[in-house]
């Protein structure tokens, strides 16, 4: 069986599925940054998730972002997962550790959504 990573390589390339990470509400908040009123249409950042361990923080790797706003991507980048979570999520409790779960969820429910359209 073809793995979902593969499956989104033979869709498109990752500039187009950043495109489309680009068009989706916050993964967090469901909020949007900006809203570009020359096409109207609302846009986000494609964040990146990263994994250090295995590539380092430079390192991003192909179909991995998920949408946020800029507020919460500069929390992300400058303070971590879980401290964006702790800040916009209802459950406060967020560790290291769950909040790497969670956006690695994110990842997979963001690339099956782009394979849906």
């Amino acid at each position: 069986m073809t793995d979902l990573l593969e499956l989104c390589r033979q869709k498109g390339t990752d500039k187009q599925f950043l495109d489309f990470i680009r068009r989706q509400p916050s993964c967090l908040t469901g909020n949007w940054s900006q809203w570009l009123g020359d096409i109207g249409e609302w846009r986000n950042p494609a964040c990146h998730v990263r994994r250090a361990a295995t590539f380092g923080t430079a390192f991003k790797a192909d179909y991995s972002a998920v949408p946020m706003t800029q507020t919460e991507h500069l929390l992300q980048t400058n303070r971590g997962e879980a401290a964006v979570l702790n800040a916009y999520m209802p459950f406060k409790g967020w560790t290291n550790q769950l909040a790497k779960e969670y956006f690695d969820k994110q990842v997979i429910k963001h690339r099956k959504l782009w394979l849906e359209t």
